[in-house]
């Protein structure tokens, strides 16, 4: 009788807290040793944002770095013209769930559901997609098995700075930024806030941070590349 009570919270634990403990263990990428240059991926989760995206492409532009776009279904399929820009402009997809909902909470069917409907967006927009993201970095075993059927590499990150928070300064993000990285850092930033548990405007401190982030680090000998680039 015990084993049978027990039963359904051991499915549940081998569902989403176990691969989600066990995360770096499904991502086999390594960093390449050969580079001449220290290097650094920038990656944005939670978009796209109607303003603060674009201001953030405008950062980039200017210092000629790429990144990776975590995209939330349902804002992409609103701001689908900015999505289009983030392509034109030479950055890459990521998928980061239809409305960012937890992976601990979603179950099988719904995860699967998840899936299939932005892989339909995706394909409707001729969006190429290259990396999943799951939300807080929380992933069950439906979204690593769904993530491998569609190829989208899983991508964590190894930097986070806590951007979606407001009251942190784009000068305090910046600082936060320094502290932590390091050659092959895959960090991770936001460019939006609302709707995924993030603070609205929080977006203006990651601008600011950046502005000042990037020339700092290309001016010690880093380059900003995408993951492909750094990852075998």
């Amino acid at each position: 009788m015990a084993i049978l009570l027990l039963l359904p919270l051991l499915i549940y634990l081998i569902y989403g807290p176990l691969p989600a403990l066990l995360r770096k263990y499904w991502t086999r990428e390594k960093l390449r040793q050969e580079t001449d240059k220290p290097q650094l991926v920038l990656t944005f989760d939670d978009g796209p944002d109607s303003r603060y995206t674009q201001e953030i492409l405008a950062v980039l532009a200017r210092y000629q770095v790429k990144a990776v776009f975590f995209l939330v279904g349902n804002k992409a399929l609103k701001q689908h013209k900015i999505v289009t820009q983030i392509l034109a402009e030479g950055h890459q997809l990521g998928f980061h769930s239809m409305q960012h909902k937890n992976g601990l909470l979603v179950g099988p069917f719904s995860q699967k559901k998840d899936f299939f409907h932005w892989q339909a967006i995706a394909q409707s927009y001729h969006w190429p997609i290259s990396y999943y993201r799951p939300p807080w970095g929380l992933a069950n075993i439906s979204a690593m098995y769904y993530a491998h059927k569609f190829h989208y590499s899983v991508l964590y990150w190894s930097v986070i700075v806590g951007d979606w928070d407001k009251r942190h300064s784009g000068e305090e993000l910046c600082n936060r930024l320094l502290s932590q990285v390091h050659n092959g850092a895959v960090i991770c930033l936001h460019d939006s806030g609302e709707g995924t548990g993030g603070d609205t405007d929080a977006a203006a401190n990651t601008v600011a941070a950046l502005e000042k982030f990037i020339p700092m680090m290309q001016r010690v000998g880093y380059e900003f590349v995408l993951p492909k680039e750094v990852i075998r």
